[in-house]
């Protein structure tokens, strides 16, 4: 059982807190954050700092369900199965390590996906499980 470093997290975008919440710790190489605020509020315009880039070594991604659902199936580092669980529309789910498959339920279904990069080629990104 991978146990200190988390496989995935899970969420909804019905529950999200008041002000600024991030999912992740900062030093997540995928950071994942939600916002609610009342009419009036203003982010102030920024870009972010160019920098070296940071030493990752594993792809992170966040996936939302914007409509429709999907079966989401967890794996541990090993390719072991952990978990299943349909996320509907308004679910997230953070991957962190291990890996993950879909199964789209529903016609029409749109999904977000973010993840770290850069990205190369499907063949030095991923294994298949």
């Amino acid at each position: 059982e991978d146990t200190l470093i988390p496989i995935a997290q899970f969420g909804n975008m019905d529950n999200v807190p008041s002000n600024l919440k991030f999912f992740t710790k900062n030093e997540d190489f995928i950071q994942t954050a939600t916002f609610r605020y009342n009419s009036g509020h203003v982010m102030r315009a920024h870009r972010h700092i160019d920098r070296e880039p940071p030493k990752s070594f594993r792809t992170e991604e966040t996936l939302l369900v914007w409509s429709g659902s999907v079966k989401c199936n967890i794996y541990n580092i090993d390719g072991s199965f952990r978990e299943s669980t349909i996320l509907n529309r308004g679910d997230f789910v953070i991957i962190h390590n291990g890996g993950v498959g879909y199964e789209v339920l529903e016609d029409n279904t749109i999904m977000l996906e973010v993840k770290s990069g850069p990205f190369t080629t499907s063949e030095e990104d991923r294994i298949l499980l």
